[in-house]
């Protein structure tokens, strides 16, 4: 009886009629319908704040991670910048042992060169010193045959004493002139020589004390053209030198000449204090 219920809808068309079935079904559908319309706005809500909690949560995370990203790069440029402070200070340190290291360089190079020339010095020195001792042998030997010479005149002369004790009394100039020429022997020219440069030569030699006292006197050197070899020289205080030895006294004197009238020789005499010459000598000049 209840499926043979029918429903009229009331219009203008009077042939419009629904069963019940058909009624519940439209009706189940329409209250579903309401109810997905309610239903769903309640889920995008809850969804929306699931999410919102999910996007708070995920930007509160980001945003400490970002904070602490942050931290850590303002600590890593402190460090670079700490890292390039100390690379600079490394930097100068180097620049400052290099500038240290070439001045030490240079300074063992200069002291290499001092080293090298002390050392050439000293040779020199030694080679000097050599020399000296070969020249302080060779003075030693002509030394000792000066003194023999003087023991040998010495003798002579004691024996020219003897001799003039027992010559007579009326010759007593040729008894003077003996002991002149005896004592001529006391000096001697040692080592002569004559060096030509230009117009210039110069002499060197060494006057020569044969005995074992003192000698004195004044020293002319003359140099001679041809033709005044022979020529007698007076005494000239002016232009003669005075000297005094005990061994030997060194002379060294330069002249200079004309080309065309060079001289020929020089005359070289040893006066005593009374103005007697003692020594009187030329020498060629070749």
């Amino acid at each position: 009886m209840l499926n043979k219920i029918k429903y009229y809808i009331i219009g203008p068309r009077h042939n419009w009629e629904i069963g019940r079935s058909t009624f519940i079904v439209v009706g189940a559908f329409l209250s579903l319908f309401f109810l997905s319309l309610i239903l769903i706005p309640i889920y995008q809500y809850f969804v929306h704040e699931f999410t919102s909690a999910s996007l708070q949560k995920g930007y509160e995370i980001q945003k400490s991670t970002t904070q602490k990203l942050e931290s850590n790069l303002d600590q890593l440029k402190q460090k670079i910048i700490a890292l390039q402070l100390e690379l600079e200070e490394k930097n100068s340190s180097l620049e400052n042992l290099q500038t240290l290291q070439k001045s030490d360089n240079q300074a063992q190079q200069a002291t290499q060169e001092k080293v090298f020339n002390y050392q050439l010095e000293l040779n020199n020195l030694l080679t000097a010193i050599k020399n000296k001792d070969s020249q302080i042998e060779n003075l030693k030997d002509q030394q000792k045959k000066y003194s023999q010479q003087i023991q040998s005149l010495s003798v002579n002369i004691s024996k020219l004493e003897k001799q003039l004790k027992n010559l007579p009394s009326k010759k007593p100039d040729a008894i003077s002139s003996l002991l002149t020429e005896n004592s001529r022997k006391l000096l001697a020219i040692d080592q002569f020589q004559i060096n030509k440069n230009k117009n210039k030569f110069s002499i060197r030699f060494n006057l020569r004390n044969l005995s074992d006292q003192p000698q004195s006197g004044f020293i002319s050197i003359v140099p001679l053209h041809k033709e005044e070899l022979n020529q007698t020289i007076v005494f000239n205080r002016q232009k003669a030198l005075p000297f005094s030895t005990k061994i030997f006294y060194p002379i060294t004197t330069e002249f200079e000449q004309r080309p065309e009238r060079p001289f020929a020789g020089v005359r070289v005499i040893v006066w005593d204090k009374n103005e007697k010459d003692r020594l009187n000598q030329n020498f060629l000049i070749k």
